[in-house]
Formats: structure tokens, C-alpha cells, sequence
């Protein structure tokens, strides 16, 4: 298993969070409020990546509170507290998702890294370009290598798990260069990631008591640290970039703007291209442009 010197940090970190959460666990506090989620989900008054940030802290310490318990300690009683837990942890993920869906279709044509947003035709299979997903084979196998890793570090983990997967011993690499251009597929790969994540977590309404079972609730766990720590990994590299691109001014600004503010920006060029399509007999020239910026403010509402 490869890893370079930021991964190993972050696993390093990840794991002396998970051991010293799990010494320290209480079953009275495994109840959950939602509430100081809530204000940072619905947040307009930060720009995109101070959102981002608080919102990948929240994930990463909920996330840990929620599956480092150690399996002498699981029982049915903490079934209302995990359910309450999983639906903040998929709010979480899912607000994630759509800012990076703005910043790879909106940010990144603002940032001229990329071509403008092109929607594809309804009806056709290939939308939004036909991209290919952003995780190939080789990030999957490392994936599975990665839980092996967190096996024989977590304390509070059966070491019979390590039968059923496939692992190396960690191998130090050179760190990866990354540059502004790396931004798009960056994004991508996280947010092909989070995708994956949020499918280790069943809907609150799927929670059941088979969940905290003791052949399953470690296991769970595991796969779910080993996404967060992919997740993690690219976001550091997309924090090198945007500290690259905060460098320019133009971009700094553009990096800094509230989000309340870059809705009303939206809304502003949505009503403009609304009024020249009033004006004009014909609109076939611009259809295409308005469907973009139509989308993309609606886009920036879900931020």
C-alpha cells in the first residue's frame, strides 16, 4: 500500500482520534443534538471553502463520535442516538456534495479553469459532458487496502477482520504535485468519494438494530474511516490549490465572496439574460447560455 507523507498524517491523526474516542466512551453521551448542525447547514454568511472547512471538521468529528465504540459496549439502547447521528452525517455529506458541484460548474468557469457549464440533451444518457467516474480500479483496490491499514491500528476492532481483505504493508511515496489545473479532477475524485460514503449510510427510516451488531457495527466502521481519510487526502490537495489561486487577486475575491452574495450574483445574470430573451424574437442563440445560468443558480440555492 502506497502512501505518501500527507496520507500517512491523516491516517495517523484519523486513528489517535478513533482509539482515544473509543477508551473514552459513554453511552449516556451517544445521545445526539442536531441543532449546532443545523446553523452551519444553512449557513449563507461564509464563503465556499470557510464552508467547506467547517463542514468537512463536522463530518470527520461526527463521524468518529458515531462508529468508535468499542463492540463490549454496543447494544440496542444506542439505536436512537446512531439514527439521529446518520441522518446529520448524510445532511452533512450532502451539502458537501452540492459545493463541490458548484465549484466544478460554477467556481471553476469564475476561476477560468474550466470551459463553461455545458448541459447535455434530456433523454440522452450523457449529461454533463459524459464524464467518466472519477474513481478507477486502482483507488478502489487502495481503498480496500486502507481498511486493512486501519485493521491493525484501530484498538477497539477484531483483528479476524484482517481474512477478508487483501492488504500490504504501508510503503512511503513521493507526495503527488498538484497545480491549479489539478482543481476539476480533484473535485471529481472527492466527490465521487463522498458518493460512496453516503452509501455506507443508510437513511435514518433503514435504521435498525441489526446495524449495532457486533459482527457488523466494526466492519462498518471501518469502511466508513477508510472513505473518510480518501476524502480527506483530496481535500488537502484542493486546499494547496486554492492557497495557489488566493495568491492572485481576482481569484482571491472571487474565493471570498459570501455566499448570500454569490446567490444574488446568480440572480442578477438570470434576470438579465431573462430580460435581453424578452427583447429578442428569436432566442435560439441563447437558449443554451440561459439554461446554464439557470441552473447554476439554482445550484447556488442548495449551497
Amino acid at each position: 500500500m502506497d502512501l505518501s507523507e500527507s496520507q500517512r498524517t491523516i491516517y495517523g491523526r484519523l486513528v489517535n482520534e478513533i482509539n482515544r474516542s473509543a477508551k473514552r466512551f459513554k453511552h449516556g453521551a451517544y445521545r445526539f443534538n442536531e441543532k449546532p448542525f443545523e446553523a452551519l447547514l444553512g449557513s449563507k454568511s461564509l464563503s465556499l471553502p470557510s464552508k467547506k472547512e467547517r463542514l468537512l471538521h463536522k463530518l470527520h468529528s461526527l463521524a468518529v463520535s458515531t462508529f468508535a465504540v468499542p463492540a463490549e459496549k454496543l447494544s440496542s439502547d444506542l439505536l436512537s442516538g446512531l439514527t439521529a447521528r446518520l441522518k446529520t452525517l448524510r445532511k452533512l455529506i450532502l451539502k458537501l456534495r452540492s459545493l463541490n458541484y458548484y465549484y466544478e460548474h460554477g467556481m471553476l468557469g469564475a476561476l477560468r479553469l474550466a470551459k463553461p457549464l455545458q448541459l447535455g440533451t434530456l433523454g440522452k444518457t450523457e449529461m454533463l459532458g459524459g464524464e467518466k467516474p472519477a474513481l478507477g480500479a486502482r483507488e478502489m483496490e487502495h481503498l480496500e487496502m486502507s481498511i486493512c491499514y486501519l485493521i491493525n491500528r484501530v484498538i477497539h476492532v477484531d483483528r479476524r477482520l484482517l481474512k477478508g481483505y487483501r492488504g500490504e504493508e504501508a510503503r512511503m511515496v513521493a507526495q503527488e504535485k498538484i497545480s491549479a489545473t489539478d482543481f476539476s479532477k480533484v473535485l471529481r475524485k472527492q466527490s465521487d468519494l463522498l458518493c460512496h460514503l453516503e452509501a455506507k449510510l443508510p437513511p435514518a427510516s433503514h435504521a435498525s438494530k441489526r446495524l449495532l451488531a457486533k459482527d457488523l457495527f466494526g466492519e462498518w466502521g471501518l469502511r466508513v474511516f477508510a472513505l473518510l481519510a480518501a476524502v480527506e487526502n483530496e481535500y488537502q490537495k484542493e486546499q494547496l490549490i486554492v492557497h495557489q489561486l488566493r495568491k492572485d487577486q481576482r481569484h482571491r475575491k472571487k474565493l471570498d465572496l459570501r455566499i448570500r452574495h454569490l446567490v444574488q450574483e446568480q440572480w442578477g445574470l438570470l434576470r438579465l439574460k431573462e430580460k435581453r430573451l424578452l427583447a429578442m424574437e428569436q432566442a435560439r442563440n441563447i437558449d443554451k447560455e440561459h439554461q446554464a445560468i439557470s441552473h447554476l443558480y439554482a445550484a447556488s440555492l442548495h449551497l
